[in-house]
């Protein structure tokens, strides 16, 4: 039985495409990073299948191909592209699972598009279809009527991937998240954390290491909250340590109060924080029920205190709460300014199915008609309560490119740099000299677009060659987000601005020029 496993692409660009980082350095077929889902579906089907994996951030789609049964995993907002893609292999024969998160919100959608669908998590649905299927006697649905045990979960297929096609790979300890945010379907999905055996994902981490070769010294933590469990974690911390690898991983602001926690985080190797921080206004953070996680008034000691573990922050802000009028892009540029949060990721509450906040807009017909597409937190699929959308679009948009023009960014960096936070602990001479020169010559065409940079560029190499230890990778991240920034720009300028959102640019440039 020939099968293939898809994830589809979002077609649109979103500020963590990193395009320019991708397309710069590691080839413009690449990815960031690695898949989970896909290898683990892979290492749930028995083996006498012949197993292909399709992962269209990096591989086009062969319609041509023959399979006997294709899967496809979709989130929301690559909905409407997986719908293309089971449609399109259903024209030819071929039959065509939809599984995944946004098909176990909308069950009924998705089997308009499919010959089975599979509700909640694979290893609850996946195994009988393969049963069934073997049989001739496939569901139309399969559904898990509970969670996995994560003790017996399998272990990824990892040798299905081209590993070259990734700058790190995804390993996943727990699944859940012992909060409950309005804006967040965690929770619903997948209840309260469940975790497990650190041993089980030591030996995880130590098999992709084997299938990854060479790009195997780093990896990213998906869980959602590994810190639910604040033994666990630190358990999980000091089995990390020998292992010598560098690794990211999602976090509360509140473990910054936890100095055993970070102290640990540092040894073992981790050398960015995805910290939620949602918002700067208090009021904001209680209307969806994480004013009891996050408290504003402690935001500036919190990141101070990461800071001064070595540990660079991404900051994931959100705008658009019930409680944001349009103060809010000025308020939360101050912030990433006056703080100097490494990397600020900035997003528009979306509706995301599943969520409580989903469905109060549904309750007060507040919701916009939007394609699937949109849910992806760039667009404005709700009516926010304090702004129009269009205000709420322009600001979201204004604030990436304040935050990302080059003289908030290298004040940014330069302040990092300085502080200790952006370093590496071991250069590799050869990929540090290959790095610099593309930098070089990055920086310099964008020069002759941009005069102003020369001073940007003579104290970046006066960094970079002076101090040895000084991170370059994040400034080439960072000079990632820029190019987004550029993007939306570009994008502005061929949109209608309505005279509500042009009073509002006009006042942000204002707030703008003040603050450089």
């Amino acid at each position: 039985m020939r099968t293939a496993f898809v994830s589809p692409a979002h077609g649109a660009r979103h500020i963590l495409d990193l395009k320019y980082v991708r397309n710069t350095f590691l080839g413009a077929s690449a990815s960031t990073c690695m898949p989970l889902a896909l290898p683990t579906l892979a290492a749930l089907t028995p083996p006498e299948h012949d197993i292909t994996i399709i992962d269209e951030q990096t591989d086009a789609i062969d319609f041509d191909a023959h399979y006997d049964v294709v899967a496809i995993t979709t989130l929301t907002p690559t909905a409407t592209r997986a719908y293309q893609i089971a449609d399109e292999f259903r024209s030819r024969g071929t039959w065509v699972v939809l599984g995944g998160f946004h098909v176990t919100m909308f069950p009924e959608e998705a089997q308009k598009h499919a010959d089975t669908i599979c509700t909640g998590e694979a290893e609850g649905t996946w195994p009988n279809f393969c049963r069934d299927w073997e049989n001739k006697q496939p569901k139309s649905e399969y559904r898990a009527y509970q969670n996995a045990d994560l003790a017996t979960c399998v272990t990824p297929r990892w040798d299905l991937l081209r590993p070259r096609r990734y700058r790190f790979f995804s390993i996943q300890a727990s699944r859940g998240c012992k909060y409950n945010c309005d804006f967040c379907s965690v929770r619903f999905v997948f209840g309260p954390t469940r975790y497990k055996p650190i041993a089980k994902v030591m030996q995880e981490i130590m098999t992709v290491k084997q299938c990854t070769l060479p790009r195997s010294d780093r990896f990213v933590l998906v869980d959602d909250n590994l810190f639910s469990n604040r033994q666990y974690a630190k358990e999980f911390l000091r089995a990390l340590i020998p292992l010598n690898l560098r690794w990211e991983c999602f976090a509360p602001l509140n473990i910054a109060h936890d100095a055993e926690i970070l102290q640990l985080l540092q040894e073992s190797g981790c050398d960015r924080l995805s910290i939620g921080i949602e918002s700067v206004s208090q009021a904001s953070l209680t209307s969806v029920n994480k004013g009891t996680v996050n408290k504003y008034d402690e935001y500036a000691e919190s990141v101070a205190c990461i800071h001064a573990h070595g540990i660079p922050i991404v900051g994931l802000f959100m705008l658009g709460f019930d409680g944001d009028d349009d103060t809010i892009f000025e308020k939360t540029f101050e912030f990433v300014r006056e703080t100097g949060i490494a990397f600020p990721i900035f997003s528009i509450v979306t509706p995301g199915p599943g969520t409580k906040f989903y469905e109060r807009m549904i309750q007060e017909k507040r919701m916009l008609q939007r394609s699937w597409d949109d849910f992806d937190g760039t667009h404005v699929c709700f009516q926010p309560k304090l702004m129009s959308p269009d205000t709420l679009q322009a600001g979201y948009e204004w604030i990436i490119k304040a935050c990302y023009s080059y003289e908030p960014l290298f004040e940014r960096t330069e302040k990092l740099w300085r502080n200790g936070v952006f370093t590496q602990s071991e250069q590799q001479t050869g990929l540090r000299l290959l790095a610099s020169a593309i930098l070089a010559k990055e920086l310099i065409t964008h020069y002759f677009d941009n005069r102003a940079l020369l001073p940007f560029i003579q104290r970046t190499f006066s960094e970079l060659w002076a101090k040895p230890k000084s991170d370059i990778v994040s400034l080439i991240l960072n000079l990632g987000l820029a190019e987004y920034a550029l993007y939306l720009a570009g994008r502005e300028r061929h949109r209608e601005t309505s005279l509500e959102s042009a009073e509002l640019l006009k006042r942000l440039s204002c707030c703008e020029s003040i603050t450089q």
